[in-house]
């Protein structure tokens, strides 16, 4: 990468939060949400193949891990887990694990939904 290119991206103003001493910071947690992404995504690609992925819950899923992931401050291990946990959650609903009819699982789905948009403000 050329020194313009390097000084560009070091002045910009959202990167400066990110890079210390020339070198941008590496937030495991993020990369970890991001991937999350990536393992949702490819899911949704190979059931709809085979089958008939739930594509409300998964872009949902999908959209709040990659906002996540990309987010300035570090997240929290609890994020990481009930995302995790919420990730889990939906390749189980789309390789047909789980039952389509309202049910307990679809409760334990919503309550891992909010529990993963509300975290900071519930856990601070």
């Amino acid at each position: 990468m050329t020194d313009v290119w390097k000084s560009a991206i070091r002045n910009f103003p959202l990167m400066q939060r990110h890079i210390e001493n020339g070198v941008m910071k590496f937030r495991i947690s993020n990369a970890f949400l991001l991937a999350l992404a990536l393992i949702v995504f490819a899911d949704v690609l190979v059931v709809s193949r085979s089958g008939k992925p739930d594509i409300a819950i998964s872009s949902g899923s999908i959209i709040v891990f990659v906002l996540r992931g990309l987010n300035l401050r570090e997240q929290s291990t609890g994020i990481v887990v009930v995302g995790i946990l919420f990730a889990l959650w939906v390749l189980a609903d789309n390789g047909g694990l789980l039952e389509s009819s309202w049910s307990l699982w679809t409760l334990v789905g919503f309550v891992l939904a909010l529990l993963y948009a509300l975290w900071e403000r519930l856990f601070r």
